[in-house]
């Protein structure tokens, strides 16, 4: 599996999303930037499920990902990454758009009611295969993954045994996504924004108290993202490295093509040209902000960090000093909870997709929540290749979708 996810996640996956997003740029003739239609304006009675499904649908993609995932990869690709990273997210703009159009445009035509996901714009045998990848990207991305990285941040605290944050994880979502439906998007409507501007002002103090080394940081990051000789050279670090995980840690951080984040989108009234430009919004925020404050805190703050957590904790504690500790595991916690919440509607979408029995949905989303209450005894290095694996599916069978029903894309709605 680990060849195939290499092949796949690592090589053809970006290569396809990047094509993809060129083509489909040119085939819409610009629109994912360019100003709004007078007739595509949100009501007054609109404006509020459209930001709550755009908050619901960046609890999704404002994941562990977002701190960890980001270190990772400029650990394993240098400095170049970020500008990979940056140039990818132009692309998932495009990709998100053109996804949420589609899906808000098809539940308008077929009058679907939510849950709604890409499903709906596919045949029968891809929605159904669609949804199956779907439920084993929730256990893992959704759950396991979130969870086992909340767990690995309270490491810094030998006395808090490691099952305890799954557990704190698991029962609220559990109560909340069984008993509590209703408030997911109330909840997720005041996390969001408050975990995200606290992160940001975290990194904003180390990139401000490091100010004088932004210039050369500057020229690393474009050095490392165009030296494709480096290897040849000797450096630890060349382009092609930096390209590969620049480009698919943006993608997947943002979830662009993956087809989940159109889910929380079509439960928004809005115009669906409006609705998909708050998912361009919804990249932005994600890669361009959250995973940009990251990169620069860890490449400001180099150090001999022997995994991803420890890099950002280094950082920080070179600001914070010691209360660095206990910054951390809680703003993890935050964004996995969000995630937690956002994935288990996910879940919702294609367990009814699947499997009309309304029992079926209740024991999946039992499942859901075990997984992450048990992550910490689960290895993480199989779970990341359910994970590649079924993200690199459902981005498959999405785009071939996507670029068969191109012309409702191009359609008024």
């Amino acid at each position: 599996m680990e060849r195939v996810n290499d092949l796949l996640s690592g090589k053809i996956l970006p290569g396809c999303l990047l094509l993809f997003a060129l083509g489909m740029l040119i085939y819409l003739r610009g629109k994912p930037f360019l100003p709004l239609r007078a007739g595509a304006a949100v009501r007054k009675g609109e404006a509020g499920s459209s930001r709550r499904a755009v908050l619901m649908a960046l609890a999704g993609t404002l994941g562990v990902g977002n701190i960890t995932g980001v270190a990772d990869a400029v650990m394993r690709g240098g400095p170049g990454v970020l500008f990979w990273m940056w140039a990818s997210a132009f692309a998932a703009m495009i990709v998100k758009y053109a996804e949420v159009l589609l899906l808000m445009k098809t539940v308008r035509k077929k009058n679907a009611p939510p849950p709604a996901g890409p499903m709906l714009y596919m045949n029968k045998a891809a929605g159904k295969l669609f949804a199956l990848f779907g439920i084993a990207a929730a256990f893992s991305i959704g759950s396991c993954l979130q969870a086992k990285a909340v767990s690995q941040s309270f490491a810094f605290f030998p006395q808090v045994s490691p099952a305890l944050p799954c557990f704190l994880l698991a029962l609220p979502v559990l109560f909340l996504i069984l008993l509590r439906k209703s408030d997911l998007f109330a909840l997720t409507e005041i996390i969001v924004p408050v975990m995200s501007l606290l992160y940001l002002l975290l990194c904003l103090t180390v990139i401000i108290k490091n100010a004088a080394e932004l210039p050369q940081v500057f020229q690393e990051i474009l050095r490392g993202a165009f030296d494709f000789r480096g290897a040849a050279h000797g450096l630890a670090f060349s382009g092609m490295t930096a390209l590969r995980f620049g480009v698919i840690r943006g993608l997947l951080s943002n979830e662009a093509g993956c087809g989940t984040a159109p889910i929380a989108h079509a439960y928004s009234g809005a115009p669906p040209e409006r609705q998909a430009r708050l998912g361009v919004v919804e990249v932005a925020v994600d890669t361009l902000l959250l995973c940009t404050a990251t990169g620069f805190i860890v490449l400001l703050c180099p150090s001999n960090a022997g995994f991803p957590l420890e890099a950002v904790e280094n950082a920080l504690s070179g600001v914070f000093g010691g209360i660095s500790a206990y910054l951390l595991p809680p703003a993890l916690f935050a964004f996995a909870f969000a995630t937690l919440l956002c994935w288990s509607l996910y879940l919702d979408c294609f367990a009814r997709s699947l499997i009309k029995r309304e029992r079926a949905a209740i024991l999946l989303k039992c499942v859901f929540c075990a997984l992450c209450a048990i992550s910490f005894l689960i290895p993480e290095k199989p779970v990341w290749q359910i994970a590649d694996l079924s993200a690199a599916a459902m981005t498959f069978l999405n785009l071939c979708f996507l670029f068969l029903r191109r012309r409702q894309l191009r359609d008024d709605p």
